[in-house]
């Protein structure tokens, strides 16, 4: 799909498609989301070592585009690809310093390397951390910085880049403007006031509204979301499968539907038999434990939430979905289609929209 055919992206005809190039990036805890000149993409925001002794390396080959370097010249691949490949153990998230941590340079590095074959050379970037990180005015720079490269150019596998310009919003404001783009959506809205609640891997933000004004002072953050919910389904699931090995990562890879689980059980003649295994009953087990946290935390800094819009968007929506509905009865709760994408292309408007300023200026 071209840019210009995209619904509700009315370039200015000053910015052709052969000058710039234009991304939303949602770098997410559990998901890279992001939108490249109007083609949508994801991948599992998980690394693994590309070291050649590591098990099935010798019978795969790595998308290219996923394979990223260290400072030390060490080789990784981000996606779950390599998850499900490898018995090496994925690096690890870290939820404070995410932004400033070898884990997003790497990922980021995987971005770059779609931007360098997207074919254009210079970009103009949108990119959003969780709500608690974008209050923090150095961290906010620090990301500006890191995107912006040496001088604007980064080098990739796959050629080089320049970065021209970078915007760091909330994440949450993407998935706002991305609601305002649609009719439906934007005329609810405007009508109503209430709150944008992103669901994440290890955050939950909101972002309150009223009609078509956001509250910036009350956006806010907390540090739990799917991750949790992972981690407690975990616990149950090894004590059903008896597997007290089992790794968080395999049971995600489940949820997705990516690589069932199984347990074993007595067949005939006593033979232990492969059975796969169901994780309905632990993920309601686990997100009914989760929910508490999160409730608490919209009660503390939204208030009463009846008779307002509760607008759920993120990669977690809908496992909590039915949760938010059956709390805020007295709430309208809007679940969003594809709302794991929202923020990477609420963002990407935005980069587009800096464009336009950009290029009315240069006139």
């Amino acid at each position: 799909m071209r840019l210009t055919e995209h619904p509700g992206n009315n370039l200015n005809p000053g910015l052709t498609d052969g000058e710039i190039g234009i991304a939303g990036v949602n770098l997410g805890f559990g998901f890279c989301k992001m939108v490249i000149d109007g083609r949508p993409d994801i991948f599992m925001s998980a690394l693994t070592s590309l070291n050649q002794g590591v098990d099935g390396l010798q019978t795969r080959r790595p998308n290219p585009l996923n394979v990223v370097r260290d400072a030390d010249g060490k080789t990784f691949e981000a996606g779950v690809d390599g998850v499900l490949n490898t018995t090496d153990e994925p690096l690890k998230v870290l939820s404070r310093d995410w932004g400033r941590s070898k884990h997003y340079r790497l990922l980021m590095g995987a971005v770059l390397n779609r931007l360098a074959v997207a074919g254009k050379k210079r970009w103009i970037i949108a990119t959003g951390p969780a709500a608690d990180h974008y209050k923090d005015a150095a961290y906010r720079q620090e990301i500006s910085d890191l995107w912006s490269g040496a001088a604007g150019h980064h080098d990739t596998e796959h050629g080089s880049i320049e970065v021209i310009m970078v915007r760091v919003l909330p994440e949450t404001a993407g998935g706002f403007f991305e609601l305002m783009s649609s009719r439906d959506n934007n005329t609810l809205i405007r009508a109503s006031s209430g709150a944008v609640l992103d669901f994440g891997r290890m955050t939950i933000n909101w972002l309150p509204f009223k009609g078509d004004q956001t509250d910036a002072n009350r956006l806010g953050s907390v540090d739990v979301g799917m991750s949790n919910v992972i981690a407690e389904a975990t616990k149950l699931i090894r004590l059903e499968a008896r597997n007290p090995n089992l790794h968080p990562l395999d049971v995600e890879a489940a949820m997705l539907g990516l690589r069932p689980l199984h347990k074993l059980t007595v067949g005939v003649g006593g033979r232990p038999v492969p059975t796969p295994l169901s994780l309905d009953i632990p993920i309601t087990k686990a997100v009914a434990e989760v929910w508490p946290r999160i409730e608490q935390a919209l009660s503390n800094n939204l208030g009463d939430l009846r008779g307002k819009l509760l607008i759920a968007i993120g990669g977690g929506a809908q496992t909590f979905g039915d949760l938010l509905q059956s709390t805020y009865k007295g709430a309208t709760v809007l679940m969003v289609p594809d709302a794991q994408m929202s923020n990477a292309w609420g963002l990407y408007r935005m980069a587009r929209v800096s464009a336009n300023r950009r290029t009315e200026a240069a006139v």
